[in-house]
């Protein structure tokens, strides 16, 4: 039961932050058979740059997700909104680092649908 002055949390936005964390772990996978596909060490360093950023919205997502009422879970969703243009840069940097364009153009699904769900909320 929420406690006084909060609601529950909107089951629409709950699914949208659950649609998000899908997506987010997507592009982690896609990410590490990235970084398995090559051994230069600066693009190593890039992508596990980028996978640093993504596990970032995966951990704030999982916040969202643990919230007990709508404040908590407004708090940690307004915070996932402000990553949304990180989200975009990375769709953008990861087209220069990733040599296999089917790879980018899932990422870039990935990401479209990530951003989906974020506007969502």
């Amino acid at each position: 039961m929420p406690d006084q002055g909060t609601k529950a949390i909107d089951g629409k936005k709950l699914a949208a932050v659950g649609s998000l964390v899908q997506q987010l772990n997507l592009i982690l996978t896609e990410l590490l058979n990235a970084s398995r596909a090559t051994a230069v060490p600066a693009k190593l360093m890039q992508i596990a740059n980028e996978m640093s950023g993504i596990q970032t919205l995966i951990n704030q997502s999982a916040q969202a997700q643990a919230a007990a009422n709508d404040v908590v879970f407004s708090s940690a969703t307004t915070s996932l909104k402000t990553q949304a243009q990180m989200l975009e840069g990375v769709e953008a940097h990861i087209a220069g680092i990733i040599a296999d364009a089917n790879a980018v153009g899932r990422i870039t699904g990935y990401v479209v649908q990530a951003l989906a769900q974020i506007a969502k909320l």
